[in-house]
């Protein structure tokens, strides 16, 4: 610690101890003025020296406390990176999904957490988890011993778990979710000081090559089928919404009371229910004002749909007599209810879907085939491509200039070839 020295100067009519000290932060030297509270009279110098002892020891104590409490700040600063480099990588992956969670969406939080408990965490699990193994007849690269540590994985480590992956019969497009999810991970460990833009280990990792995409789709026959053996199921009003006017999953189940206009002929797709738990008064709707684009469509109500509307408003009342105080208020303003008034769960429309498919012998087709039927179904009638975007609610770069101007009375035409297709294929 070097020795301050101080010098006495007159400012204002009082005695001053001007003390010259060297910033270490800024490394350079300054002057502190500080008042000896002594007037500047004949005969006072003596008496205003006599002061600079206390007043330098009082700034050196203040020197010394600021810089301690930089060696603090920096002190944890690099404790709190070596703390996040000390952290497991399972540990580090499930930190960073509840990160992430605040600025996605619930459906990929949800997706993210199950594939974390599902392979990811039996991946790289210690050694002792070996008969956890999420397939343990795929013979695995590697198994862990100890606890990997988030500042030690390679490479190779995550090379070898995509090769497991591929060996579960995982196809391209399910590891694209695996590498979109560790990549935003390390993403964070370079935020955190964990790695840098060299060392990250997902730096020289290539993109899972996704096989293109055909949709797998329903017939109008087929679909006639299906809406027989769809009568009296509680998935029945999901199923026509969809069938009808190729709705999200989560669009079905948003539709509300309100959205219907039964004077003017139209429903507004603008709500969408991404995820439903608890039962009774209990249920918990997670939901949003927007679609999965962001975008409101308008479209007719379809004679065939209101017709089922009707019938289903017509029974929830009747059942709202029936169970009287045990019948569920909190979803009342949507159309997708149980004979209780409970909102049909999303993940129990997608279950009860295969199961009647499988049960009546009908052609397996997931419940979001129905969407790409009915786009199947218009390009196959003719329906330009800016009239079915604007139908299905697509959005991309190129189209939405497009279908963007495309008016009421062109969805008017893509109601009514699904309409007319559909009367046709049942003989009507």
């Amino acid at each position: 610690m070097n020795e301050l020295k101080a010098t006495l100067q007159v400012k204002n009519g009082m005695y001053y101890c001007v003390i010259s000290y060297k910033d270490k932060q800024e490394n350079k030297w300054k002057l502190k003025w500080k008042t000896t509270k002594v007037p500047a009279k004949q005969g006072n110098k003596k008496k205003a020296k006599e002061t600079f002892p206390k007043i330098i020891e009082e700034f050196q104590n203040k020197l010394n406390m600021e810089e301690n409490k930089q060696k603090i700040e920096a002190n944890s600063y690099e404790k709190r990176i070596e703390d996040y480099k000390n952290k497991t990588f399972l540990e580090f992956i499930k930190d960073s999904i509840e990160e992430f969670k605040s600025r996605i969406e619930l459906t990929t939080y949800d997706n993210w957490v199950d594939i974390y408990n599902r392979r990811i965490s039996n991946y790289f699990g210690v050694y002792k988890n070996l008969d956890k193994i999420y397939n343990e007849e795929i013979k695995r690269p590697k198994y862990y011993k100890t606890e990997l540590k988030i500042i030690e994985v390679t490479q190779f480590d995550i090379e070898d778990f995509y090769s497991w992956l591929y060996k579960c019969g995982l196809k391209g497009s399910s590891v694209l979710k695996y590498h979109v999810l560790l990549g935003l991970v390390m993403k964070r460990a370079i935020r955190l000081k964990i790695f840098t833009l060299e060392t990250n280990p997902m730096k020289d990792i290539e993109k899972p090559t996704v096989a293109p995409y055909t949709a797998d789709y329903y017939t109008a026959q087929e679909l006639n089928a299906l809406f027989e053996v769809m009568k009296g199921e509680k998935i029945e009003i999901p199923v026509t919404l969809a069938a009808y006017y190729g709705l999200r999953r989560s669009e079905a189940l948003g539709v509300k009371w309100s959205a219907i206009n039964w004077e003017n002929k139209f429903i507004t797709i603008k709500h969408t229910v991404t995820k439903v738990t608890g039962r009774g008064e209990n249920q918990k709707i997670y939901s949003k004002e927007a679609t999965k684009n962001d975008d409101i469509r308008t479209l007719p109500l379809i004679p065939e749909v209101e017709q089922k509307l009707l019938e289903h408003k017509q029974k929830i009342e009747e059942n709202k007599k029936f169970y009287g105080n045990a019948y569920v208020k909190v979803a009342e303003e949507y159309v997708c209810v149980n004979e209780i008034g409970e909102l049909i769960r999303p993940d129990y429309i997608t279950s009860n879907f295969n199961k009647i498919l499988k049960a009546h012998n009908l052609r397996h087709l997931k419940f979001h085939g129905l969407r790409h039927s009915v786009g199947s179904m218009l390009a196959q009638n003719n329906v330009n491509q800016a009239q079915i975007q604007a139908y299905l609610g697509h959005k991309n770069i190129r189209s939405s200039s497009i279908y963007m101007h495309t008016n009421y009375n062109s969805q008017i035409f893509s109601a009514n070839v699904v309409s007319e297709q559909l009367q046709k294929a049942s003989g009507q």
